[in-house]
């Protein structure tokens, strides 16, 4: 072997070497990345898995909420309707209370000014029973009005 092969020689050992080094560098880089990958896939998964469960949970309210909204929906309906149908209430007892009335003076007469068909009823101890019950009929009814005036007042 002369000089220059064996330089030649000895250089391609250093070259062979070197690219070995560099290849053992690079599988080192290569998993690596791979690992870093596998980190960024179950990281992924994960986000993807939470993403799923606060979905079912946001839908999940929303229906609650949907159900929610039709139960006050229907009490507001159901508390509308007993106002109304207490005030009807009042209403016919307040027409009964005068359909007896116009009955009690129907049955004494027409006489000329009220206060006199008025002082008549007073006189019979029948009609003034019933006169004083349906005056205490009306009493009653005027002061759940009243009462319930009073309580709307303060919320205007």
């Amino acid at each position: 072997m002369t000089g220059y092969s064996k330089t030649l020689l000895v250089a391609a050992s250093f070259v062979v070497l070197a690219g070995c080094g560099s290849l053992n560098k690079v599988q080192s880089n290569m998993d690596q990345m791979l690992y870093n990958m596998g980190h960024m896939a179950n990281s992924t998964a994960r986000m993807a898995n939470t993403a799923e469960r606060m979905e079912a949970k946001s839908d999940g309210l929303m229906n609650n909420l949907g159900k929610k909204g039709t139960t006050v929906e229907r009490a507001v309906q159901n508390y509308s309707q007993a106002i109304l149908d207490n005030e009807r209430g009042m209403i016919k007892a307040l027409q009964g209370i005068r359909q007896e009335l116009s009955q009690l003076q129907q049955q004494k007469g027409p006489v000329g000014p009220k206060t006199e068909s008025y002082e008549r009823l007073k006189a019979d101890p029948v009609l003034q029973a019933r006169l004083n019950e349906l005056e205490a009929r009306l009493a009653a009814i005027e002061s759940k009005i009243e009462t319930k005036n009073n309580k709307k007042a303060p919320q205007q």
